[in-house]
């Protein structure tokens, strides 16, 4: 009985191991044939996204050596989508000018890299020792355009031009303004570059430096 017994169980171990060997063959295919499908969508989810930017950008879209850029974002951060960057910095760029000429960068200290940052508070500072108030009276952002986008030691970095319009007056302690005219508009041009590591799972991306602003009055 104990060797009829001990081929029962060899036989019944076969069995188990050849089932469970088809469990893993049919398990590992549907893995690979979901990991394909969802490289697919996502692949296919990029080149939607590129090429909406694409068809409403046809300027930006003729630099082959942005579109590149752009493309290998997309490959390290799967939420960028260029119109929504547009958006984003469209935001982040009146808020910190905003900042900038108020006087408080609290509200946008995240999005500023510390050496940009000890800059503005460095301008900021000589202006309250000169009790001077600046004001933003007038601002309307008419134009944002990608001019540079590379991944460089997994930094992804974009370099934005903004043109605006803008009133900016100066005002002493008593409330008189000593600079600028409220009936005028200056047109102004600020390259602005954003950065953010492909390896942070943080999404805010930061402003590492600033080109100096070309003014024309209007």
């Amino acid at each position: 009985m104990g060797e009829e017994f001990n081929i029962f169980d060899g036989i019944m171990l076969i069995i188990a191991i050849f089932i469970a060997y088809r469990i893993y063959q049919t398990i590992g295919k549907t893995t690979e044939d979901d990991e394909h499908r969802k490289k697919n969508q996502l692949e296919k989810l990029k080149s939607i996204k590129l090429h909406a930017f694409k068809k409403k950008h046809t300027s930006e879209a003729e630099q082959p050596h942005l579109v590149s850029g752009l493309e290998k974002i997309q490959t390290e951060i799967s939420s960028f989508h260029p119109e929504k960057f547009k958006k984003g910095a469209k935001i982040v760029f009146e808020n910190i000018l905003k900042g900038f000429i108020s006087g408080d960068l609290n509200s946008v200290k995240n999005f500023i890299s510390p050496n940009i940052y000890d800059f503005f508070e460095e301008i900021i500072q000589k202006r309250q020792a000169n009790k001077e108030h600046h004001e933003l009276a007038f601002f309307r952002i008419s134009t944002i355009e990608f001019l540079e986008s590379d991944i460089i030691a997994k930094q992804a970095q974009i370099k934005v031009k903004f043109i605006s319009e803008q009133t900016v007056i100066i005002k002493n302690n008593k409330g008189d303004i000593i600079e600028g005219d409220l009936n005028d508009i200056d047109e102004v041009t600020d390259i602005w570059t954003f950065e953010k590591n492909v390896k942070t799972k943080n999404n805010d991306w930061v402003l590492t430096k600033i080109d100096f602003s070309e003014k024309e009055a209007s």
